[in-house]
């Protein structure tokens, strides 16, 4: 029978770290990466690239996605976490955002 050895996760990740919404309510920068349908459940993972120049991941629940339907690449974005809301129908509540946009300006 053959040894045990480990294997080796996937270093090179193909998204920033993750930013932490229940630490830090309120993430600025510009939005530098808008991938849909990432992973088993088709979700979408905007990147933000915050004033030091590091890079940070942000899963979009429903609400984010139909906000940065407006937003472009290069747009600089505030996302503010506001808590857990408590749908007004049914049962459940779900994370809510405000997001504010400064539109990149083209000159020419």
């Amino acid at each position: 029978m053959s040894e045990w050895t480990t294997v080796a996760g996937n270093d090179n990740k193909d998204f920033s770290e993750k930013w932490d919404f229940d630490t830090n309510k309120e993430l600025t920068g510009v939005l530098v990466t808008k991938k849909e349908d990432v992973g088993q459940f088709g979700s979408t993972l905007l990147e933000i690239q915050d004033s030091s120049g590091k890079e940070h991941a942000v899963w979009a629940n429903k609400q984010l996605r139909e906000r940065f339907a407006t937003v472009d690449i290069g747009d600089e974005v505030k996302i503010i976490y506001n808590g857990m809301v408590k749908v007004k129908t049914g049962v459940g509540s779900y994370r809510d955002y405000t997001v504010k946009v400064k539109k990149l300006e083209v000159n020419g």
